[in-house]
């Protein structure tokens, strides 16, 4: 009679007890585990670990160039995007700051947000947020507004400040979208523009408003009834802008003037063409009954008429290109009525400065929010804020030579407000550019800025 093995004879006995049994279970897949890599081809073994040591994201940059052959000047952009290659410092324009110029990028495709800086700033004055929202997922272009920035401001208080700058941020949409190293990396579909100052008072009309300069006449008078003070009013911002309205009205009426001659003489030219080609169907029917054969099979000849006047400009410059719009700090709120609002159906954030000299929320961001009416609006105030103080603190050197535009020097302070700014960005944005984000709704009343009464 053949007697079973004692228990632990074989090294694969099932009579082994069960305690032992599972660890040599457990150290044979771990055994297995580390000998599958040296059976796999080299790339899946390259990337098998990757999740354990793949580098860190960080800030690319990459310097675009364009003329603008209508408007005669260069637009230069800044844009920045994610790579994995170590960052350096880059000094220029006035700012240094950290990132990797050229380098190759992650691939992938990413939302794209336009920034378009304020009067005083320059397409670097807010590389700290644009770093901050490339470690976020997203590509950052900023363009230099010709006539409109910190080193030339010769359009400020003009009539062509906002609409120069919109077209500009058309052509930079094109320029970057078209680029063969960046415009790959872009997802279409998701684009924002995040607008400072008058940045975010032009990307009203590239979002699809328009300038009616009318309601400029009534904002002092309302506010002195209500018993409130605005900036504007003061006495010598007030004159330029009179100034400034009074020439909205005055290209107005050009643009009318234009359009009605031309519409004249196209009635005109309708007229005559008619009248030369009775004339000539007449003169064909008489040489064709003299000359009846050699007439046959020649066709009446056409008739000549001077060309048309030109038609005037188009006002509005809409890029339907734009999901979503972001302004900080807007100001000329004034100068947009509710219907040209009304006209808006992308979703807007509102974010307030307070301690703005000159565009303040109670009023600007106030009267723009009562007017967009056919989209979502939402509101945010960043408490203790300026537009100076939302930009890149100054280099040493830039502070000393110009302190007055460098009184935004407390780090920590800066730090707090560009974190406030940063979470309401993409608290924003994480929504509206989201894959399959929320469509535009009416806007909800409890995002609302306080309202300011209207004529």
């Amino acid at each position: 009679m053949i007697s079973a093995p004692a228990a632990g004879s074989f090294p694969f006995s099932p009579f082994v007890p069960r305690e032992k049994g599972r660890k040599r279970s457990f150290f044979l897949w771990i055994v297995l585990g580390l000998l599958i890599p040296f059976f796999l081809k080299t790339e899946a073994r390259a990337g098998l670990f990757d999740f354990m040591n793949s580098p860190p994201i960080h800030p690319a940059y990459r310097s675009l160039v364009d003329w603008i052959p209508a408007e005669q000047i260069r637009l230069d952009v800044a844009v920045w995007y994610p790579t994995r290659a170590e960052p350096g410092k880059i000094s220029t324009g006035g700012q240094e700051f950290y990132a990797a110029r050229n380098a190759r990028p992650i691939p992938g495709t990413y939302p794209l947000i336009i920034l378009s800086h304020d009067s005083a700033g320059t397409r670097f004055s807010y590389h700290h947020l644009a770093e901050r929202l490339v470690g976020q997922g997203y590509i950052v272009a900023a363009p230099q507004h010709d006539g409109d920035n910190a080193d030339d401001m010769s359009l400020l208080f003009s009539d062509v400040q906002l609409t120069q700058r919109s077209r500009q941020l058309r052509n930079t949409l094109d320029l970057v979208l078209g680029d063969p190293n960046i415009g790959p990396l872009i997802d279409a579909s998701r684009i924002a523009l995040v607008g400072f100052g008058s940045g975010g008072s032009a990307g009203l009309l590239s979002a699809g408003a328009a300038l009616t300069p009318d309601e400029w006449k009534n904002f002092c008078p309302t506010l002195e009834k209500l018993g409130k003070q605005d900036p504007y009013c003061v006495p010598h911002i007030a004159e330029r802008m009179d100034a400034l309205t009074e020439f909205m009205r005055y290209r107005a009426q050009a643009r009318k003037d234009a359009a009605d001659r031309r519409r004249s003489a196209l009635l005109a030219r309708e007229a005559e063409l008619s009248r030369l080609n009775s004339a000539m169907e007449k003169r064909h029917k008489r040489l064709s009954s003299q000359y009846r054969k050699k007439m046959l099979g020649i066709p009446l000849p056409p008739a000549f008429l001077p060309p048309l006047p030109p038609l005037p400009p188009r006002e509005r410059i809409h890029d339907e290109r734009l999901k979503a719009l972001i302004l900080v700090a807007p100001g000329y709120a004034m100068l947009f009525d509710t219907d040209s609002l009304a006209n808006i159906h992308i979703p807007v954030l509102l974010i307030g400065t307070p301690e703005d000299r000159l565009n303040k929320p109670d009023t600007q961001s106030a009267m723009l929010s009562a007017g967009l009416v056919n989209t979502r609006v939402e509101s945010a105030i960043l408490s203790g804020a300026d537009s100076l103080s939302l930009m890149a603190l100054c280099p040493p050197e830039l502070a000393a030579s110009l302190p007055d535009f460098c009184s935004n020097s407390e780090p920590e302070k800066h730090l707090r407000q560009e974190n406030a700014l940063v979470s309401a960005l993409l608290a924003f944005l994480d929504k509206t550019l989201a894959p399959g984000g929320s469509p535009p709704v009416q806007q909800d009343a409890a995002l609302a800025a306080p309202q300011m009464p209207r004529k």
